[in-house]
């Protein structure tokens, strides 16, 4: 708590949401809150079905041309070390739609989600992207989107 105002900034809000955003063609950022009674809920319903939880994860999809999951799309997961609320994903493929859901995967590779994204479009680009992960673009300006 603030002393001179008496106001603090809440560590969350009891919301159960992510939000995906693109940070630039090749990167989003996603930031989320997982109420402890849905986190709860998951975990029973899989200790119901006799299931071992693995790991704890982010889950990113490809929904370009169909739902989130579907296994012939490209399905990218980032295993939290320790819990976290937010994430950089590096390294996409512009002009695509993604979605992103946060969860635990089984060991039987079964997934079970806390939550799951809106769906968000990384904008193709003028310019290439060099080595070192930096944009070069010469005079089309950074991030200069193509119609497709």
């Amino acid at each position: 708590m603030n002393a001179d105002t008496g106001f603090s900034i809440p560590s969350g809000y009891g919301d159960n949401k992510i939000v995906l955003m693109v940070r630039d063609p090749w990167t989003l950022f996603a930031y989320w809150e997982v109420r402890k009674a849905v986190e709860g809920e998951v975990f029973d319903a899989i200790h119901r079905k006799g299931l071992v939880v693995s790991k704890t994860l982010l889950r990113v999809c490809d929904v370009t041309a169909s739902g989130f999951g579907e296994k012939e799309k490209s399905i990218l997961d980032f295993e939290f070390e320790t819990w976290t609320e937010n994430w950089y994903v590096h390294n996409l493929t512009p002009g695509r739609k993604w979605m992103a859901a946060v969860g635990v995967l089984c060991t039987t590779g079964e997934f079970f989600e806390f939550i799951r994204s809106n769906i968000v479009e990384t904008p193709l680009c003028v310019g290439n992207k060099d080595d070192r992960g930096s944009s070069s673009f010469g005079s089309a300006g950074y991030m200069s989107p193509i119609k497709k």
